[in-house]
């Protein structure tokens, strides 16, 4: 994808799916465009560079993908609340219990199964925070993130994709 941003920034956002279903994503945005498409591809390959022993003998897994629902809230529609102190009214006690929020982006998106070995690569290769995915040795859902101090973390859920 080949956008501009705010008029000036502009943005090469390339994704390519390997036939063994590895996903290699990058995104630079720069002032050029041919800059950021230049930057973007030495960013591919360098991803594919370090990863290439990996990705070569990487074979699918086959076994149940799953779909999941993401939903994003916007965060202003969870800040804190005024307390209410025992005795008010109690329509303000109402207007603190709001049941509704606004859904800003509502998409759907499958869980491939694989490795924790190849959860990591994937992660790695588009760069993201987090993969939800089925593990191929358990055939459990897990999610794959990244950590702060720079190690990842694996929430192992036991319940299977099926």
């Amino acid at each position: 994808m080949f956008a501009v941003e705010r008029g000036f920034n502009h943005v090469a956002d390339i994704n390519i799916t390997l036939p063994n279903g590895i996903v290699i994503n990058a995104k630079e945005v720069t002032e050029d465009m041919y800059s950021s498409i230049d930057l973007a591809a030495a960013r591919i390959e360098r991803q594919v560079r370090k990863w290439k022993e990996k990705i070569r003998d990487h074979k699918p897994h086959g076994g149940p993908g799953t779909s999941f629902r993401e939903v994003v809230i916007p965060a202003e529609e969870f800040e804190p609340q005024p307390v209410v102190a025992a005795g008010a009214a109690p329509a303000a006690k109402e207007a603190v219990a709001s049941p509704g929020f606004r859904v800003v982006k509502d998409e759907t998106f499958s869980a491939r199964s694989m490795k924790v070995e190849d959860a990591v690569m994937q992660l790695n290769l588009l760069g993201d925070e987090l993969i939800v995915f089925t593990d191929a040795s358990t055939q459990c859902i897990s999610v794959l993130y990244r950590r702060k101090d720079g190690n990842y973390g694996l929430i192992e859920t036991g319940r299977t994709g099926s």
